[in-house]
């Protein structure tokens, strides 16, 4: 960092090179010019951000959305067979025996078929959400 006598020398440099108002000339417009560019570099370099941020967003949530729908049926299959290896030994699952798997394909196919029961069913969309529906 500079210390206050080089600053003050390199200030009188520049006034003995351009005399007082040249050198106040560079500083105030110099500075001024540098801070509108920096700004407005700041702004092109952020419009492609404030463009893909609800893109991205919209992606995230419909992953976390396919995800929920069929990861859950998934996670239950791979339950049902962990469950069904287990019930060969003991534990809860011995209740089933070998038929554990199976059972737990049946789950995963109901829950799925009921889902998609359920959206053929119930009529959903965005404009029925923003628009008021009491007449």
């Amino acid at each position: 960092m500079a210390d206050s006598q080089e600053i003050v020398d390199k200030g009188a440099e520049e006034v003995d090179e351009r005399g007082v108002g040249g050198a106040v000339r560079s500083v105030l417009i110099g500075g001024s010019i540098m801070a509108l560019a920096t700004t407005v570099v700041e702004i092109i370099t952020g419009i492609p951000g404030t463009i893909m941020a609800p893109l991205t967003a919209f992606a995230e949530g419909l992953a976390t959305l396919i995800g929920g729908t069929l990861g859950a049926p998934v996670r239950i299959t791979d339950a049902g067979s962990e469950a069904s290896a287990e019930s060969f030994l003991s534990g809860a699952a011995a209740a089933l025996g070998p038929a554990a798997f199976p059972v737990a394909v049946l789950v995963s196919v109901v829950g799925l078929w009921l889902f998609l029961r359920f959206l053929q069913e119930i009529s959903i969309s965005p404009l029925q959400l923003l628009r008021d529906n009491e007449d």
